[in-house]
Protein backbone atom coordinates (compact mmCIF):
# COMPACT_ATOMS: atom_id res chain seq x y z
CA UNK A 1 0.00 0.00 0.00
CA UNK A 2 2.84 2.37 0.89
CA UNK A 3 4.63 1.64 -2.41
CA UNK A 4 1.44 2.36 -4.38
CA UNK A 5 1.01 5.67 -2.53
CA UNK A 6 4.62 6.69 -3.27
CA UNK A 7 4.22 5.82 -6.97
CA UNK A 8 0.93 7.67 -7.13
CA UNK A 9 2.48 10.67 -5.35
CA UNK A 10 5.40 10.70 -7.78
CA UNK A 11 3.01 10.50 -10.76
CA UNK A 12 1.02 13.45 -9.38
CA UNK A 13 4.26 15.40 -8.88
CA UNK A 14 5.33 14.74 -12.49
CA UNK A 15 1.91 15.68 -13.86
CA UNK A 16 1.86 18.89 -11.81
CA UNK A 17 5.37 19.85 -12.89
CA UNK A 18 4.57 19.17 -16.56
CA UNK A 19 1.39 21.24 -16.42
CA UNK A 20 3.37 24.22 -15.06
CA UNK A 21 5.88 24.09 -17.91
CA UNK A 22 8.67 22.45 -15.95
CA UNK A 23 10.48 19.43 -17.26
CA UNK A 24 13.09 16.96 -16.16
CA UNK A 25 16.24 16.27 -18.13
CA UNK A 26 19.82 17.28 -18.73
CA UNK A 27 20.41 20.99 -18.88
CA UNK A 28 23.03 22.14 -21.33
CA UNK A 29 23.73 24.84 -23.85
CA UNK A 30 20.64 23.81 -25.81
CA UNK A 31 18.57 24.62 -22.73
CA UNK A 32 19.79 28.22 -22.66
CA UNK A 33 23.18 27.69 -21.04
CA UNK A 34 25.86 30.03 -22.30
CA UNK A 35 28.96 28.40 -20.79
CA UNK A 36 29.83 24.73 -20.53
CA UNK A 37 32.87 23.96 -18.36
CA UNK A 38 34.50 21.03 -16.62
CA UNK A 39 34.22 20.95 -12.82
CA UNK A 40 36.64 23.58 -11.45
CA UNK A 41 40.10 22.80 -10.11
CA UNK A 42 41.56 24.73 -7.20
CA UNK A 43 45.24 25.59 -7.03
CA UNK A 44 46.26 26.35 -3.47
CA UNK A 45 49.45 26.14 -1.49
CA UNK A 46 48.20 26.39 2.07
CA UNK A 47 48.41 24.23 5.16
CA UNK A 48 44.77 25.13 5.92
CA UNK A 49 42.74 22.39 4.23
CA UNK A 50 39.54 23.97 5.57
CA UNK A 51 40.05 26.97 3.28
CA UNK A 52 40.32 24.73 0.20
CA UNK A 53 37.23 22.82 1.31
CA UNK A 54 35.31 26.07 1.77
CA UNK A 55 36.34 27.26 -1.70
CA UNK A 56 35.19 23.96 -3.21
CA UNK A 57 31.87 24.21 -1.42
CA UNK A 58 31.35 27.88 -2.33
CA UNK A 59 32.23 27.43 -6.02
CA UNK A 60 29.91 24.44 -6.27
CA UNK A 61 27.04 26.44 -4.82
CA UNK A 62 27.73 29.54 -6.92
CA UNK A 63 27.89 27.58 -10.19
CA UNK A 64 24.80 25.54 -9.29
CA UNK A 65 22.85 28.77 -8.69
CA UNK A 66 23.78 30.05 -12.15
CA UNK A 67 21.32 29.06 -14.85
CA UNK A 68 23.91 29.93 -17.53
CA UNK A 69 26.67 27.49 -16.51
CA UNK A 70 26.67 23.76 -17.18
CA UNK A 71 29.28 21.59 -15.46
CA UNK A 72 30.17 18.57 -17.57
CA UNK A 73 33.19 16.28 -17.86
CA UNK A 74 32.93 16.43 -21.67
CA UNK A 75 33.32 20.23 -21.90
CA UNK A 76 36.32 21.53 -23.84
CA UNK A 77 36.81 24.46 -21.45
CA UNK A 78 38.09 24.13 -17.90
CA UNK A 79 37.95 26.62 -15.04
CA UNK A 80 40.78 26.94 -12.55
CA UNK A 81 40.73 28.89 -9.32
CA UNK A 82 43.94 30.04 -7.70
CA UNK A 83 44.05 30.84 -4.00
CA UNK A 84 46.32 33.88 -3.99
CA UNK A 85 46.19 34.82 -0.32
CA UNK A 86 44.23 34.49 2.91
CA UNK A 87 44.55 36.26 6.21
CA UNK A 88 42.98 37.33 9.47
CA UNK A 89 43.86 40.17 11.75
CA UNK A 90 42.73 43.27 13.55
CA UNK A 91 40.91 45.71 11.31
CA UNK A 92 42.72 48.99 10.66
CA UNK A 93 42.39 51.34 13.64
CA UNK A 94 40.82 48.57 15.75
CA UNK A 95 41.68 48.67 19.43
CA UNK A 96 42.80 45.21 20.62
CA UNK A 97 42.20 46.13 24.27
CA UNK A 98 38.48 46.63 23.79
CA UNK A 99 36.01 44.14 25.19
CA UNK A 100 35.23 42.93 21.65
CA UNK A 101 38.11 43.68 19.30
CA UNK A 102 37.20 44.09 15.63
CA UNK A 103 38.85 41.56 13.30
CA UNK A 104 38.80 41.00 9.54
CA UNK A 105 39.14 37.76 7.57
CA UNK A 106 39.97 38.03 3.88
CA UNK A 107 40.70 35.87 0.86
CA UNK A 108 42.05 36.75 -2.59
CA UNK A 109 41.23 34.47 -5.53
CA UNK A 110 41.96 34.54 -9.23
CA UNK A 111 40.25 32.48 -11.94
CA UNK A 112 41.07 31.47 -15.47
CA UNK A 113 39.49 29.59 -18.34
CA UNK A 114 41.60 27.12 -20.30
CA UNK A 115 40.85 25.67 -23.72
CA UNK A 116 41.27 21.96 -24.43
CA UNK A 117 44.95 22.50 -25.32
CA UNK A 118 45.53 24.05 -21.88
CA UNK A 119 45.96 27.60 -23.18
CA UNK A 120 44.58 30.42 -21.05
CA UNK A 121 41.68 32.09 -22.90
CA UNK A 122 40.61 34.31 -20.00
CA UNK A 123 42.10 35.37 -16.67
CA UNK A 124 40.28 37.29 -13.96
CA UNK A 125 41.84 40.07 -11.97
CA UNK A 126 42.46 39.24 -8.30
CA UNK A 127 39.11 39.12 -6.49
CA UNK A 128 38.93 39.85 -2.75
CA UNK A 129 36.30 38.80 -0.24
CA UNK A 130 36.17 40.10 3.33
CA UNK A 131 34.16 39.48 6.47
CA UNK A 132 34.36 41.09 9.91
CA UNK A 133 34.22 39.28 13.22
CA UNK A 134 34.51 40.28 16.85
CA UNK A 135 36.55 38.68 19.58
CA UNK A 136 34.74 38.03 22.80
CA UNK A 137 36.34 37.48 26.17
CA UNK A 138 36.89 33.80 26.76
CA UNK A 139 38.65 30.86 25.26
CA UNK A 140 40.82 31.11 22.17
CA UNK A 141 38.78 28.32 20.55
CA UNK A 142 35.81 30.68 20.37
CA UNK A 143 37.94 33.27 18.56
CA UNK A 144 39.20 30.59 16.15
CA UNK A 145 35.62 29.49 15.46
CA UNK A 146 34.52 33.06 14.79
CA UNK A 147 37.50 33.52 12.48
CA UNK A 148 36.70 30.35 10.52
CA UNK A 149 33.06 31.39 10.16
CA UNK A 150 34.17 34.81 8.93
CA UNK A 151 36.63 33.18 6.51
CA UNK A 152 33.80 31.07 5.08
CA UNK A 153 31.77 34.26 4.50
CA UNK A 154 34.78 35.99 2.90
CA UNK A 155 35.29 33.01 0.58
CA UNK A 156 31.60 33.00 -0.36
CA UNK A 157 31.84 36.70 -1.29
CA UNK A 158 35.04 36.30 -3.33
CA UNK A 159 33.69 33.25 -5.16
CA UNK A 160 30.44 35.08 -5.94
CA UNK A 161 32.42 37.95 -7.49
CA UNK A 162 34.63 35.52 -9.41
CA UNK A 163 31.63 33.67 -10.86
CA UNK A 164 30.04 37.00 -11.85
CA UNK A 165 33.20 37.86 -13.81
CA UNK A 166 33.18 34.40 -15.38
CA UNK A 167 29.57 34.81 -16.46
CA UNK A 168 30.30 38.21 -18.00
CA UNK A 169 33.10 36.55 -19.97
CA UNK A 170 30.76 33.69 -20.92
CA UNK A 171 28.27 36.21 -22.32
CA UNK A 172 30.97 37.69 -24.55
CA UNK A 173 32.17 34.27 -25.67
CA UNK A 174 35.39 32.58 -24.71
CA UNK A 175 36.96 31.76 -28.04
Amino acid sequence: MLVVFHRLGFAVLLATAASCGYGFGRAGPAAGRSLEIRPPRIQAVTPDVDVVGEINWAIGRALARSPRVALTETATTSFEIELVRTGQGLRPLAEPGLRAADYLAFVVLRGRLLDEAGRTVWRSPPVRGEARFLSRPGRVEALDGAGRTAMARAIERAVSRLVSLLLMKGKQGHG
